[in-house]
């Protein structure tokens, strides 16, 4: 009797031994496989509408087209530039571009006028498209004028989205890294023309998101929040 008392002892303790081994195992998994930004609901998805608004890569995003904060030659940039031509991959989609798109008239470099946009495939990345938009320098123009090129940059995108049937969309915030264009200025004016947009062409698509991420994305995020 004794001896089964201790049998009884030993595979109890085996067993809750084991439950917690396998408790402490799921615990570290489901930490492994959670989100970083899973804790922190200040910068979770945000959608009014046909608007989103994330805290994301852009690059990793599974859209129809995602949004280049381009310069006028279309040529790899620092920033969200560089992230999307090498998510991309750099080559093809240099090669593409040069081979594709030509010089505008009167420029030996420049490929897209300030405000305009152009369209090349994704390549590498999640998204089947890239729609490459140069936006303005602001201190090149007046406050007017970059208003408009600003507010362009983002309109012509979603006409080029819609010229080929793109239902999905992700912009970065255009202009306002290397190019200084103050945040609490650019936000209004990017998100007044999607909406001015989508106002008259809102059948044509199924999400517009505005994407802020990296050193300075918080801060753009906090902005949008305010006003979305």
């Amino acid at each position: 009797m004794e001896q089964l008392t201790v049998y009884i002892l030993f595979f109890t303790i085996i067993f809750f031994l084991g439950c917690s081994k396998d408790n402490v195992v799921q615990r570290i998994n489901e930490n492994n496989t959670t989100s970083p930004n899973s804790g922190d609901t200040s910068y979770k998805k945000i959608t009014k509408g046909k608007v989103s608004l994330v805290y994301e890569d852009i690059t990793k995003i599974p859209v129809d087209a995602i949004v280049n904060a381009a310069n006028a030659q279309l040529n790899p940039g620092d920033g969200v530039c560089g992230a999307i031509y090498g998510a991309a991959g750099h080559n093809l989609l240099d090669s593409h571009i040069k081979s594709n798109i030509p010089s505008i008239p009167g420029s030996s470099t420049d490929r897209c006028n300030i405000g305009d946009a152009k369209i090349t495939p994704g390549f590498n990345l999640i998204a089947h498209f890239i729609i490459h938009a140069v936006g303005p320098v602001y201190s090149s123009y007046s406050d007017a004028q970059t208003a408009n090129l600003l507010a362009s940059a983002y309109t012509n995108s979603l006409q080029v989205a819609k010229t080929n049937n793109l239902r999905t969309v992700a912009f970065p915030c255009i202009s306002t890294a290397i190019f200084g264009y103050p945040k609490d200025k650019a936000a209004p004016i990017a998100l007044n023309a999607i909406k001015n947009f989508l106002a008259s062409n809102d059948s044509d698509f199924d999400e517009i998101i505005i994407v802020c991420y990296g050193s300075d994305g918080k801060e753009n995020y906090k902005i949008y929040k305010s006003l979305i």
